[in-house]
């Protein structure tokens, strides 16, 4: 069911009390009429009943009653706690004096009507009276509920672990709760009312109280740290100071809340410290892992140096051995072919025999260049990088190689060795991931430093993949390109990557040049007098004969032998003196032996290997050229392609053969250099 409007006539409940039936019936019948619920007494006694049971808001009583006088039944029912708010309306037609009428409102009558008395006149008093009940009704439920949430405020404020105190313009303190008591040392009994300037010393008073000034002057909320000396030492508290308002927004009151943060500070204090002594830890871990780091990438250079150096002396073990051996193998049986009768069978397997060396010669030499390219170190980074792009096409992949053609600053021997194996795991990284068949590799010294740049157009990948476990690139790959990127910080250098999925990817090597001084052909003394331009093979260069046709029939012809190889040597020598217009002269085990026979033997033809130690083929045919343009120079080497031609050709030396062509060749070019032919 709804409830009904408490300001509805039928929600009040009247009780009616006269001793007289007709004027009670008389007023009750107007009370009726005008809605209200009225409940009837005859008497003092039954009134006081019927107000315990039926809680009438308002109570109509007369005056004169036979049992208990009027003003005694409204002096009952206002000192009882329960009947206490119930309006209370006098009515008499005896005591109409002024004084009767102050003697009933004396005794908590809230009102006083004379009889006769006009209906409205009744009924608005009556209206008037339950409105005030209500009003009083109403202001009773908000006084209960301020006292309860006073009293919630007030545990509130005493259990808080802040110290809090309010207080007045003058700093008269209003209120203070139990841990401000606490903290001061104080009964709040015994401030309350009082100063707070009395409480703390001058020094830190009057800044508390210019602080408080402010806050009323500008009424703005105040953040400040107060120290406050307590019995265990100093103690920093956070204040808060805020004006309390009224509800016309007029401030009354100042709030102070003192939070002590004296274990926080204290906190902060052992955090900076620890903070400090952390930090100072990590730098010095990190300047023990940054050693440790330098100290790993140094070990890397070195094993990377090591197996570049091992793969060298690998090299350098087969072809002054292995190779030679091949090739002292291939001129003895090419003599063996010109012994006469031979049977048909043996010069059968003569032949054969002759093919098997032929391949391993050729196999010997790959593996050669697999190991240490010649090209390296006898022509520099350049020209290996090309002979490197040649070779790349046996893996499906053609390489345009973009070098300068003038003079180039030579790196140490380690360095170049570690930049072509960088650029080699590079262009195989191209070739087995990139998905293409086409790269570019160009290289440049400038502005003191040297820029290998290794491109493709390929599929590409994410570099950030190179820092994360992905399916776009291979452990092997990572590696590889890690290995590059800290074997050139080891050299000084760096290492760049730009790529992206599906637009290819650019590598950049960069390392600075140190201020070398550039070795260029003559550095190598190498004079390029008597140079023929042409590419492919070296072929005789047209000169005329130092000697004269007639002589070339008649007189023999003088040729030095210049190897390293004792044996080659011999095998050389034996095929020569089968040639009756062929003399020996002369044998030179290195460069500069050959450069001092040329002088001493004066010969027609000088027979000269290419590698050899003190100083090379190349180097001594430039001298040799130089120094006796008469003498003709034949070059020999296992490896007669690529810059070994060309390097021979600068140097001056009219031909360059296989060591295991020599047999069938090397005699018709001594014949067709002093020929002209």
């Amino acid at each position: 069911m709804n409830e009904r409007n408490p300001y509805d006539p039928g929600a009040v409940t009247i009780l009616n009390v006269d001793d007289d039936e007709a004027a009670r019936y008389a007023k009750g019948r107007i009370l009726r009429r005008a809605g209200y619920r009225v409940v009837d007494a005859a008497g003092g006694a039954e009134a006081l009943r019927l107000a315990q049971e039926v809680r009438p808001q308002l109570v109509l009583l007369d005056v004169k009653l036979p049992d208990i006088d009027g003003l005694e039944v409204c002096r009952s029912l206002k000192g009882d706690q329960a009947t206490a708010s119930t309006m209370v309306l006098l009515i008499s037609a005896f005591a109409v004096r002024r004084e009767d009428k102050v003697s009933g409102l004396e005794l908590g009558a809230d009102g006083y009507l004379v009889e006769p008395v006009e209906p409205d006149e009744l009924l608005a008093t009556v209206k008037a009276l339950v409105r005030l009940y209500r009003s009083e009704q109403q202001l009773q439920l908000t006084l209960n509920g301020m006292r309860k949430s006073e009293g919630q405020l007030r545990a509130i404020l005493d259990r808080a672990p802040s110290a809090i105190v309010i207080k007045d313009r003058s700093g008269r303190i209003l209120f203070m709760n139990e841990q401000c008591a606490r903290v001061l040392g104080v009964e709040r009994a015994d401030v309350v009312g009082g100063m707070e300037g009395d409480l703390y010393p001058p020094a830190a008073a009057e800044p508390m109280r210019a602080r408080d000034e402010r806050v009323w002057e500008t009424g703005r909320l105040q953040v400040a740290e107060e120290q406050l000396k307590q019995p265990d030492g100093l103690h920093t508290y956070l204040s808060q100071r805020f004006l309390l308002r009224d509800a016309d927004e007029r401030p009354y009151a100042l709030c102070v809340i003192a939070t002590d943060i004296t274990p926080r500070r204290r906190m902060e204090d052992q955090l900076r410290s620890f903070a400090g002594q952390l930090e100072q830890l990590v730098d010095e871990r990190t300047q023990e892992l940054m050693q440790s780091q330098e100290r790993l990438r140094a070990l890397a250079t070195e094993l990377n140096v090591t197996e570049q150096r091992e793969r060298k002396r690998l090299a350098a073990e087969l072809h002054d051995h292995l190779a030679q051996m091949l090739v002292l193998g291939r001129l003895k049986l090419s003599q063996t072919k010109r012994i006469a009768d031979v049977p048909p069978r043996c010069a059968g397997l003569i032949a054969q025999t002759e093919d098997v060396l032929d391949e391993s010669l050729r196999y010997t030499r790959t593996l050669v260049a697999d190991l240490s390219p010649p090209v390296l170190h006898d022509f520099g980074l350049p020209a290996a990088v090309k002979w490197l792009g040649e070779q790349m096409g046996r893996h499906g992949l053609a390489v345009a190689v973009s070098a300068p053609d003038g003079a180039w600053n030579r790196l140490p021997g380690d360095q170049e060795m570690l930049l072509f194996q960088s650029v080699r795991e590079l262009l195989m990284n191209a070739a087995k991931h990139a998905q293409c068949r086409e790269t570019t590799v160009s290289l440049a010294q400038r502005n003191g430093e040297l820029c290998i740049q290794v491109q493709d157009r390929g599929v590409g990948f994410d570099p950030e993949a190179l820092a994360a476990d992905g399916p776009s690139m291979t452990v092997a790959s990572k590696f590889g390109l890690f290995s590059i990127r800290e074997r050139m910080r080891a050299l000084g250098g760096s290492f760049h990557l730009d790529s992206g999925p599906g637009q290819g990817t650019t590598a950049t090597l960069t390392l600075p040049l140190g201020g070398k001084e550039a070795l260029s052909g003559k550095a190598l003394g190498i004079e390029l007098g008597n140079e023929v331009r042409h590419s492919g093979a070296l072929r005789a260069v047209p000169q005329r004969s130092t000697l004269s046709d007639s002589k070339l029939h008649t007189a023999r012809i003088r040729v030095l032998l210049v190897d390293d190889h004792a044996m080659v040597r011999q095998g050389l020598r034996s095929v020569l003196e089968t040639y009756a217009d062929v003399e020996i002269v002369g044998e030179a085990a290195d460069g500069e032996e050959a450069v001092a026979g040329a002088e001493r033997l004066a010969p027609d033809v000088v027979v000269m290997d290419i590698n050899m130690p003190r100083m090379n083929g190349i180097q001594a045919t430039a001298r040799m050229r130089a120094e006796h343009p008469q003498t003709a120079v034949i070059g020999l080497s296992v490896n007669a392609e690529g810059e070994n031609q060309e390097a021979m050709r600068r140097a001056g030396a009219h031909v360059l053969l296989t060591k295991e062509a020599a047999v069938d060749e090397l005699h018709r070019a001594i014949q067709g250099v002093l020929a002209g032919k």
